[in-house]
C-alpha cells in the first residue's frame, strides 16, 4: 500500500537482497500523493528463522535541499562559463588591439623612414651642382696628368711621369672619399641606436656641403667643445638633422 504499483517489482528485487543499504524510490502518502522515500531493509535472525525490519523515510525535504543545491551549483557553473566567455572575448579584443597597434606603429615607422630618405635625396638634388663640380675638377686634372705622363714617358722622363701618377692616385683617393660620403648619406636608416660622436657627425655634414659653401662664398663658423660629446642615436638620422639645419 505504501509503494506505487509501477515500481513495486523494482522494490521487490531490492528487498530480496536485504543488504541494509538505503534504496531511494517513490512512496505513497495516505492521500495517494507520491513522495520520494528511502527504504532500508535489514534481516534479523530469530531462533531458527529470520525476520525483516523495513524502514521507510520520507525524504521530500532532503530532496528539496539537494535540488536547491544543484540549482545553485548549476547557476554558479553558468556564471563561471559566462564569465570565462567574457574574459576570453576581452582577451581576444585586447590581442586584436595590440596587433592593430603594432601594425600602425610599423606603418608609421616605415612612412617616417621613407620621408627621411626622400628628404635626403632632396638635399642631394640641391647639392648636385656642387657635387658635380667637386668631381669634375679631379677628373679633369687626372686626364691632364695622364696625358702629361704619356709625354714624359715618350721623352724618357720617368721621374716626372712618376710624380704625375702619384698625383693621379691622390686625386682618385679624393674622389673615392667623396663617393663614399655620398653613399653613406644616401643609405637608408636601420633604426638602430648606437653611440655616436656629435663632432664627427657635424664634420661629416660639413664635408658634404664644402663645395657649395665655397662656391657661394659662405663662411660657416663652428664652435665645438674641446672634449667630444657622444649620444645614443641613429647615426643616419642624426646626420640628416645636421644636414637639414645647414641646408
Amino acid at each position: 500500500d505504501l509503494i506505487p504499483e509501477q515500481i513495486q517489482h523494482e522494490c521487490q528485487q531490492a528487498l530480496s537482497h536485504a543488504s541494509g543499504q538505503p534504496i531511494e524510490t517513490l512512496g505513497l502518502r495516505k492521500d495517494r500523493h507520491q513522495v520520494p522515500i528511502e527504504i532500508i531493509v535489514s534481516m534479523m535472525s530469530r531462533g531458527q528463522g529470520s525476520d525483516y525490519m523495513i524502514t521507510l523515510h520520507d525524504i521530500t525535504e532532503r530532496k528539496q535541499h539537494e535540488e536547491a543545491l544543484q540549482a545553485a551549483y548549476d547557476e554558479m557553473e553558468s556564471r563561471v562559463v559566462e564569465r570565462t566567455q567574457d574574459l576570453t572575448e576581452t582577451n581576444q579584443r585586447l590581442k586584436q588591439e595590440i596587433e592593430q597597434h603594432r601594425d600602425t606603429t610599423e606603418t608609421l615607422q616605415k612612412t617616417q623612414d621613407e620621408l627621411i630618405q626622400a628628404a635626403k635625396l632632396a638635399v642631394l638634388g640641391q647639392m648636385s651642382a656642387s657635387i658635380n663640380h667637386e668631381l669634375n675638377q679631379p677628373l679633369a686634372a687626372i686626364r691632364a696628368y695622364a696625358e702629361n705622363s704619356m709625354t714624359f714617358i715618350e721623352r724618357d722622363r720617368s721621374d716626372m711621369a712618376s710624380e704625375n701618377l702619384q698625383q693621379i692616385v691622390e686625386l682618385t683617393d679624393r674622389m673615392a672619399t667623396i663617393s663614399a660620403q655620398l653613399k653613406l648619406f644616401a643609405r637608408k636608416s636601420e633604426g638602430q641606436l648606437a653611440i655616436v660622436s656629435t663632432q664627427a657627425t657635424i664634420e661629416y655634414a660639413l664635408r658634404l656641403f664644402r663645395p657649395q659653401l665655397e662656391k657661394e662664398e659662405i663662411l660657416l663658423e663652428v664652435s665645438l667643445p674641446e672634449q667630444d660629446l657622444f649620444v645614443r642615436a641613429d647615426a643616419v638620422r642624426l646626420e640628416q638633422v645636421i644636414v637639414n639645419l645647414i641646408s
